[in-house]
């Protein structure tokens, strides 16, 4: 029990803000890096149907989020959180569900570094995937998870965003289930883009 609890102070501290691991992203807009364009601008859940070719790059936040949770990783390993606990918050299983989400609906979709890149092929539709994550510090505390598709044209004026989050509830002296968040979004992504996406 003891054990237990110790794990889970290790896992807090390693995703929230503030904690004691490495400092959490500050989060901006997906598309800050990426489009002159929003994302808060750009209209929700409004039909896509993709053109000839279609393209796939990540949002603003993935890479600093990948790079938070590896620095985290080296940390919680020298206080001893075991490689499974650690592996309940890795955001790779998230950007690895998006894309396969995308995949299925589009099985010739291609990755590009950013969305000049895809402008510069002509490319005629071209989906930007992010993820945000927020963790709970106490037991009773929700840690969520947000998954955002947005999709741009050939002209690469953003046409729809596509939201999808799931959330779960920090139980005292018990292991964060923070995978359970992870499947929540990516089960209601999965619904959204069989709705939406053509």
């Amino acid at each position: 029990m003891v054990g237990k609890c110790i794990l889970q102070l290790i896992l807090v501290c390693l995703l929230s803000v503030g904690g004691c691991g490495p400092q959490a992203p500050q989060y901006v807009d997906p598309l800050a890096d990426l489009s002159g364009a929003r994302g808060d601008n750009v209209p929700t859940d409004v039909p896509v149907k993709a053109g000839a070719s279609v393209a796939l790059t990540l949002g603003s936040n993935v890479e600093r989020f990948l790079k938070y949770h590896d620095d985290g990783r080296v940390y919680a390993a020298s206080v001893g959180a075991s490689k499974d606990l650690l592996e309940q918050g890795n955001p790779q299983y998230l950007v690895d569900g998006g894309v396969a989400i995308l995949k299925r609906r589009y099985p010739k979709i291609k990755s590009f570094d950013d969305l000049a890149s895809a402008a510069r092929e002509r490319v005629a539709t071209t989906f930007v995937l992010d993820i945000r994550t927020k963790a709970g510090m106490y037991p009773g505390d929700e840690t969520t998870v947000d998954l955002t598709i947005i999709a741009f044209d050939a002209h690469q004026k953003p046409i729809s965003k596509i939201t999808a989050r799931g959330a779960t509830q920090i139980k005292p002296y018990a292991t964060p289930r923070i995978r359970d968040a992870h499947d929540q979004a990516l089960a209601e992504l999965t619904k959204k883009a069989d709705r939406l996406l053509h």
